[in-house]
């Protein structure tokens, strides 16, 4: 009954649309650009326009560009696995002459596999400081930061884990850069696409801790 409770207030709380932060004194903030630590080039864009527009919902929270007229600057860090190809994993298989027959040379012998799906996987860290110096900032940029919870100047220093799934485009008789054209596009589509989970997740991280 008391979760239930918890969970009704914490939607009573998001619909008044009242600055998450004010508790703490903060109602001007900075948010940088995301960092990018993944191997998918630009990947933090997305997630920085997404928080952006959510936090421009809240009345009493006002979005600033300089950390000297700022109560307080909310850092934001995307990162996966050191490698591409663990961040980036293929799904189910395909036969590649059942997909894409005309491709496939009649000179080639036995069967190949092709990758049917492809999964993304990506971190994301939320930090808010309060009142920060310019050497916590940079402090919180580096990885060192994952042990920093809480402090005078650290509100919360919070990371999640977002994946999802795309299908891969085959089109049969096109050529490798057509099909690798569709393809980056769905990767694209994809960051998008967590991103927006990412937002999802960090509107219930601060109704929770706020």
């Amino acid at each position: 009954m008391s979760l239930l409770f918890i969970f009704n207030c914490a939607g009573y709380k998001l619909k008044e649309k009242r600055n998450p932060f004010a508790q703490y004194g903060i109602r001007k903030i900075v948010i940088p650009s995301f960092y990018n630590y993944s191997p998918i080039g630009h990947a933090s864009t997305a997630f920085t326009r997404e928080i952006i527009i959510f936090l421009r919902s809240f009345d009493g929270l006002e979005i600033v560009d300089s950390v000297s007229d700022s109560d307080g600057v909310l850092i934001g860090i995307v990162s996966s696995q050191d490698k591409y190809k663990a961040t980036i994993t293929n799904g189910d298989q395909r036969v590649a002459t059942d997909v894409a027959p005309a491709a496939v040379s009649e000179k080639r012998r036995g069967e190949f596999y092709i990758p049917a799906s492809t999964n993304v996987e990506l971190k994301v860290r939320f930090i808010l400081l309060k009142n920060p110096s310019d050497e916590l900032i940079n402090l919180m940029q580096k990885d060192i930061s994952k042990n920093i919870v809480y402090s005078d100047n650290v509100i919360f220093n919070e990371e999640m884990t977002v994946s999802k799934s795309f299908n891969r485009e085959i089109f049969d008789g096109e050529s490798k850069s057509v099909n690798a054209s569709q393809n980056r596009k769905a990767l694209q589509r994809t960051v998008e696409e967590l991103a927006l989970m990412a937002k999802n997740n960090f509107s219930e991280l601060i109704l929770y801790v706020f």
